[in-house]
C-alpha cells in the first residue's frame, strides 16, 4: 500500500508533467487536489479563544466599544 507521501509525490510529478506538456489548468488542478488531500491530513485545529465580554455578562457602559460619541 502506498503511503500518502508518496501518492503526493506523484501528484505533483504528474502536475509537472502536465504543465511541461503545455496544459497550465490541468497543472494547476492536480496540484490543487495534492494540496487539498494534503491538508485534510493534518490535525484539526484547537478552536480558537474568545477576546469579547463573557457570554453571561454585558460590557460595562463606556468601555471604547461603542461608536457614538458620549454626550455630557
Amino acid at each position: 500500500m502506498a503511503s500518502l507521501e508518496s501518492i503526493l509525490a506523484a501528484l505533483r510529478r504528474l502536475a509537472i508533467t502536465a504543465l511541461d506538456g503545455g496544459h497550465p489548468l490541468v497543472a494547476a488542478r492536480i496540484a490543487a487536489t495534492a494540496d487539498q488531500l494534503e491538508a485534510s491530513a493534518w490535525p484539526a485545529r484547537p478552536p480558537r479563544p474568545s477576546y469579547g465580554s463573557p457570554p453571561d455578562r454585558e460590557a460595562p457602559p463606556g468601555d471604547g466599544l461603542s461608536a457614538a460619541p458620549r454626550r455630557g
